[in-house]
């Protein structure tokens, strides 16, 4: 993957850097080369303390977007990696209080990234992860009162989805935690950034990334620096 080592400020093509070294107002400024309208105002919600940010936008095809990664370097905020391809869910993304069970909608909003889980045994990320076993589920029965809950292993006749049924998904995924902090009934569930191969195709409401770069991303991410998810519902082109 390439890294973008160009500083926070200035755009790609050269220019001054304007900015001061208070890294919510370097963000802010980073962000104004991409998008033109006010949906930024979303980035006043990231913990004051947060390093690393990732931005989802939809591209023009709506089940199709891009992810861009910054870091705080050096008290400036920098693009860590090239533009990420992701497939979103079959809807594209919508508002995350309209989000339902099974619409196919990526719910847009700001969350943090936390814990992530897989198949293999110790792959040494930083972030918090868990080995899945064959008996692991995550209940998306909006009946239950494990609803949206990650449970260890099957308990009597609850319902749920075995986390080891489908390596395409879930090798290897972070948790998007959304419906998960204050369950809401039928609001959503196993929302996830995961692995996809085919990025031609949408997901049920996930993030999709290629292996390599879902890879790439998990050893980059830092718990210490409080990394955040933004997806956003603005239109980015595509050239």
């Amino acid at each position: 993957m390439t890294v973008n080592h160009w500083v926070a400020g200035s755009s790609p093509a050269g220019g001054a850097n304007t900015l001061s070294r208070n890294p919510l107002r370097n963000l802010f400024f980073v962000l104004l080369l991409f998008i033109s309208h006010s949906t930024l105002l979303h980035s006043t919600s990231f913990p004051a303390e947060t390093e690393q940010v990732l931005f989802v936008f939809p591209l023009e095809n709506p089940s199709r977007g891009i992810l861009k990664v910054f870091e705080v370097k050096d008290g400036f905020w920098r693009q860590a990696a090239a533009d990420i391809p992701v497939s979103l869910g079959s809807a594209g993304i919508l508002s995350q209080t309209d989000k339902r069970e099974g619409d196919g909608g990526t719910p847009d909003g700001t969350y943090p990234l936390e814990r992530s889980f897989g198949y293999r045994e110790d792959p040494s990320y930083k972030i918090s992860y868990r080995k899945l076993t064959r008996k692991d589920i995550w209940v998306d029965d909006p009946n239950s009162k494990y609803y949206n809950q990650f449970l260890p292993r099957k308990r009597g006749k609850i319902k749920g989805k075995s986390v080891f049924s489908n390596p395409e998904i879930y090798r290897l995924f972070l948790v998007i935690e959304h419906n998960t902090k204050t369950t809401i009934p039928g609001h959503g569930s196993m929302l996830f950034i995961h692995s996809w191969s085919d990025l031609e195709k949408p997901t049920f409401g996930c993030l999709g990334l290629k292996m390599e770069d879902l890879e790439w991303l998990m050893r980059w991410l830092d718990p210490e620096k409080l990394p955040t998810l933004m997806i956003l519902r603005e239109f980015q082109r595509s050239d």
